[in-house]
C-alpha cells in the first residue's frame, strides 16, 4: 500500500483512490481504510512539508542570485563543455584482493597531460545500490578530459550483479549489512593500492596528489562519500528511528539504513585523511549518521537533492541533513525541482530492472549536465584553489545554467530554525505550502 500511494503520488493525476488502486500489485484488493487513510494522510504530509522546504530553497536561492546578478564570463570553457585533455579509460583488479578476498573491479579513467609537472587530484566515484561501474562513466569521462583521474570501483554485494542474483534467486537479500562497511574500506584501500601503482604504467606519467581526494557518490554512494568525508554513525539516532518501525515510514531509504545497526559497532571510524572533499548525490544517511554524525564533518562538501525522489526523499535525506554541516568549511545545496531518484544515473540504469519513464523522470540529460558543471567547478575551487571557478559555484551561476523542466537553485546556507518554520508553515511565506492543509 505504501508503495502504491507513492507511485499514485508521482504519477501526472496525482494522488486519488483511482490512482492507489492502478498501481497497487494485485488484481484483487481489501483495504483497511483506517490504515490506509491514515498513510493517505501521512503521505500527503510529507508532500506538503517538502514543498514548504523547496520553495524555501528556491526563494533564497533567488534572493542571493538578485544580489550579484552579472554572471562572470569565464576564460575557460563552459563546465559542461570537454576539457583540453585526451584520456584512456583502463580496467583493472588491485594488485592484490582487498580484505574478506574481495575482488573489486575498478576502472581508471587516466588524462593525458604530456610534460605538465604539477600534482594531479584523484577523484573518486562510488555508484549506488544496484548500478555498476558504468552508471556515472559520463561524469567520469568529463572529468579526466578537464585532466583529472579517476578511479571507479564496482562494490560487490550492492551492485547490479547482485540485484540480479537476487531475482534468479541465487541471492537471499538486496545487500549484506557488512557492506556499510566494506564500501568506505574498499575505497581507503583502493587508494593504497594505487600509491603502489603510481610508478607503474598506465600512472606512470602523472604525479598523484594522494593526499587531495575527493569522492563523488549516489545515494549508497552518497552515504560511501560521506563516511569517508568524517561522517560518522550515531548508534542511538540509528536504534531509536529503526525501533519506530518501519511500517510507520513513508522513507523507504530507511528499508536500507536500518540494516546498519547489526554493524554500528563497525561505523565508529570510517573517515579516510586522504579525502578533503564530497560531493552527495541523492544520498542516504539520516538515521546512520543524525546530526550529531553529519555535524563532524570538517571537509567541503556539496549535496545534490531531488525534489521528486521516492527513495530517498529530499527534505529527510539532504535537505534536513545540510542544515547539520555546520562544521564543514564549505557546504552547498543543489536542489533539482522536478528531479529524481535516477535523474542523474546515465548508463546501465535499467539493465536489471527496467524502469518507466516516469520513475526516471523527465530530461536525465539536463540533470546529468548539472552535475557535470557542479562536479567541475567544485572541484577546482576546493581541490585545485582556482579562484576563477567560485563564480560558478554561486545562485546566481546555477540560475543562469537552470532550464525547464528540471529548474535548479543552489544554497550556501540554511539554518535548522529557518527551515522547520517552513516546514510547520510559520515562516511568513503566505505562498508557501503549510503543512497538513
Amino acid at each position: 500500500l505504501r508503495a502504491a500511494l507513492i507511485l499514485a503520488a508521482d504519477s501526472a493525476e496525482g494522488l486519488t483512490l483511482l490512482n492507489v488502486l492502478k498501481t497497487f500489485p494485485s488484481p484483487g484488493i481489501q483495504v483497511d481504510l483506517n490504515a490506509g487513510l491514515a498513510l493517505t494522510t501521512e503521505l500527503q504530509r510529507a508532500i506538503n512539508r517538502t514543498d514548504a522546504a523547496v520553495k524555501l530553497i528556491q526563494r533564497r536561492s533567488r534572493q542571493e542570485a538578485q544580489q550579484t546578478p552579472v554572471i562572470p564570463q569565464p576564460s575557460f570553457p563552459h563546465p559542461t563543455e570537454p576539457g583540453v585533455y585526451d584520456w584512456q579509460m583502463f580496467a583493472l583488479m588491485p594488485a592484490s584482493p582487498l580484505r574478506h578476498q574481495r575482488q573489486v573491479p575498478v576502472d581508471y579513467y587516466v588524462p593525458d597531460r604530456g610534460d605538465e609537472l604539477p600534482p594531479v587530484p584523484v577523484v573518486v566515484i562510488s555508484h549506488g545500490l544496484g548500478n555498476d561501474r558504468t552508471s556515472y562513466a559520463y561524469l567520469a569521462e568529463h572529468l579526466a578530459s578537464h585532466g583529472y583521474l579517476v578511479m571507479v570501483p564496482e562494490h560487490p554485494g550492492s551492485s547490479a550483479e547482485q540485484i540480479a542474483a537476487l531475482i534468479s534467486g541465487y541471492a537471499a537479500e538486496v545487500t549484506d549489512p557488512e557492506e556499510f562497511v566494506n564500501r568506505p574500506l574498499d575505497i581507503s584501500a583502493l587508494l593504497d593500492d594505487l600509491a603502489q601503482r603510481q610508478a607503474m604504467p598506465p600512472f606512470d606519467a602523472l604525479t598523484l596528489d594522494l593526499d587531495n581526494v575527493l569522492v563523488i557518490g549516489q545515494s549508497f554512494g552518497g552515504y560511501t562519500a560521506l563516511a569517508l568525508a568524517g561522517a560518522a554513525v550515531d548508534q542511538s539516532v540509528l536504534a531509536r528511528q529503526c525501533q519506530i518501525g518501519l511500517d510507520v515510514t513513508l522513507n523507504l531509504s530507511l528499508l536500507l539504513q536500518c540494516q546498519a545497526v547489526s554493524q554500528a559497532d563497525n561505523l565508529a571510524n570510517l573517515r579516510d585523511p586522504r579525502v578533503q572533499a564530497a560531493i552527495a548525490l541523492n544520498p542516504v544517511g539520516s538515521a546512520i549518521f543524525g546530526s550529531s554524525g553529519f555535524s563532524q564533518v570538517q571537509v567541503p562538501v556539496l549535496m545534490l537533492s531531488s525534489q521528486a525522489d521516492t527513495v530517498s526523499p529530499a527534505l529527510n535525506e539532504q535537505i534536513q541533513p545540510f542544515t547539520w554541516l555546520y562544521q564543514s568549511p564549505a557546504a552547498y545545496l543543489a536542489l533539482v525541482e522536478g528531479g529524481t531518484h535516477f535523474s542523474t544515473i546515465g548508463a546501465g540504469l535499467d539493465a536489471v530492472l527496467p524502469l518507466p519513464s516516469g520513475v526516471i523522470g523527465p530530461a536525465p540529460n539536463l540533470a546529468q549536465a548539472y552535475v557535470k558543471a557542479l562536479s567541475l567547478s567544485f572541484l577546482e575551487v576546493h581541490l585545485q584553489d582556482n579562484a576563477a571557478y567560485a563564480p560558478l559555484l554561486t545562485a546566481a551561476y546555477s540560475e543562469y545554467l537552470s532550464e525547464a523542466p528540471l529548474p535548479l537553485s543552489l544554497i550556501q546556507t540554511l539554518a535548522p530554525a529557518d527551515l522547520k518554520l517552513a516546514i510547520s508553515g510559520t515562516d511568513g511565506d503566505h505562498n508557501g505550502v503549510k503543512a497538513g492543509k
